[in-house]
């Protein structure tokens, strides 16, 4: 049952096709795990595709969000795998994509043709917009945080040279527009999106800065 649930919450609330969304898992890696049935795992793969850890998130088919009760159903492959010594150092969700990479990332052919060669890079924070944001606006790079806090220089340091977008969560746009303050100060070229996107609800764009 290879990603069950989230691909059936795409298909059946945003309309897209399966084929649609078979690329969109096929270009970002997207894996399935046992730990729960029909749970997703969100590869974190760097720019070199070296896997820095997976993400595991169960999603529930009808809601399209994650499974909260009886507790939030996230783990990490890492963890599950009881690798001794682990040192978990993040990267960006989606930073195999960029373009140096690309012409090496396709083992096999798939249905459709996918625009890996975009000249912005688009950051949100849960794995899922990003996803989903790439079928709706596919001229960007999508890539996300995985969490509020990452925002950080460390994670961002390996695609400084390209041109950014930050897309805060609604509720976080004061925090990340700081952030995003701090990283201008140091001569980075990023631009922060004035409204916040609403995967569900509509999303809506004005950019700030370019």
């Amino acid at each position: 049952m290879d990603n069950w649930e989230l691909i059936m919450s795409l298909i059946k609330q945003l309309k897209f096709s399966k084929e649609e969304v078979d690329n969109c898992i096929a270009k970002y890696k997207i894996g399935t795990s046992k730990h729960w049935e029909g749970a997703t795992v969100f590869w974190q793969i760097n720019q070199t595709q070296k896997v820095h850890t997976g993400k595991i998130i169960l999603f529930d088919e009808n809601a399209g969000k994650r499974v909260k009760i009886p507790f939030p159903h996230i783990n990490w492959v890492h963890k599950k795998i009881n690798k001794d010594k682990f040192n978990l150092k993040q990267c960006l969700f989606g930073l195999h994509l960029v373009k140096t990479r690309v012409a090496n990332l396709l083992q096999t052919p798939i249905a459709m043709p996918l625009q890996y060669h975009c000249n912005t890079i688009a950051i949100v924070e849960s794995e899922k917009t990003a996803i989903i944001m790439s079928l709706f606006i596919p001229e960007y790079l999508w890539m996300a945080t995985g969490s509020k806090q990452n925002l950080k220089l460390q994670l961002l340091e390996p695609i400084k040279k390209e041109n950014i977008i930050v897309y805060p969560d609604k509720g976080e746009f004061a925090d990340w527009n700081k952030k995003v303050i701090e990283l201008q100060k140091q001569g980075k070229r990023y631009a922060l999106a004035t409204m916040c996107i609403g995967v569900g609800q509509g999303y809506a764009v004005v950019l700030e800065r370019v």
